[in-house]
């Protein structure tokens, strides 16, 4: 039986031409983050008047809910869902 060419089995996955360069710029900006903020931390130890004080109760409950939300928000599945034993037979 010959098979339609429009069938999904006779296609080729390809990858959407945005996703490889949108992947490389979240990896940019992780890696980025994770070189700054352990140098910034540093230059703060070494040079304590440069620490700024900031009180602003408003933002800083914002910020934290923020976070938390982030934190405890929706997660992505992997194809198969969340592993979960098999019930005993």
């Amino acid at each position: 039986m010959a098979t339609m060419p429009g069938r999904p089995s006779d296609r080729v996955r390809t990858l959407v031409p945005g996703a490889v360069s949108g992947r490389l710029a979240v990896w940019a900006v992780v890696l980025a983050l994770a070189v700054v903020l352990p140098l910034a931390a540093l230059v703060l130890l070494a040079e304590p008047e440069l620490d700024l004080r900031w009180e602003s109760h408003r933002s800083h409950f914002s910020l934290v809910l923020s976070l938390a939300a982030v934190s405890v928000g929706p997660r992505p599945r992997g194809r198969r869902g969340p592993a979960t034993p098999s019930p005993a037979r």
